[in-house]
């Protein structure tokens, strides 16, 4: 499975595939954000759930979502997708996903007054971090 290394296609820029990497990144992070967002306020709202427990499945959802963006926009993963690629990918987002649930947690329980999507705007950017590298040297990293 190939990935982008960032040092482009023969005749392309380094600094354009580098930006290319980086706003595929940031596009298919934007895109999981939405769906985890909608998926916990349509849990707390039409399902009627806490927060906590509508936040696990917008968790999943934002997963799936987010593997298909990052394969294809942010790695550009040439062959088609495979259950051990998505295996990888989903133990690595789990693993950053138990970063994210557990600082939006600690934040509603530090302060319950607090909006659950000002907690998970800040629980999201902490993972953000864990999320990249996990991907870039876990998931989907160029075996060559």
């Amino acid at each position: 499975m190939a990935a982008d290394d960032g040092a482009g296609p023969s005749g392309s820029s380094p600094d354009l595939s580098r930006a290319r990497h980086l706003g595929g990144f940031l596009i298919s992070g934007i895109v999981g954000f939405g769906v985890d967002s909608l998926s916990l306020e349509a849990g707390i709202r039409l399902l009627a759930l806490d927060p906590r427990l509508a936040r696990i499945g917008a968790i999943g959802l934002a997963i799936v979502a987010t593997w298909l963006m990052h394969r294809r926009f942010t790695f550009a993963v040439a062959g088609r997708p495979t259950f051990g690629e998505f295996g990888r990918f989903a133990s690595a987002a789990l693993s950053v996903a138990a970063v994210n649930y557990s600082t939006f947690v600690a934040i509603l329980s530090a302060r319950p007054d607090i909006a659950p999507q000002l907690a998970l705007l800040v629980a999201t950017a902490l993972a953000t971090v864990f999320s990249y590298v996990a991907l870039r040297y876990g998931v989907f990293r160029n075996p060559n």
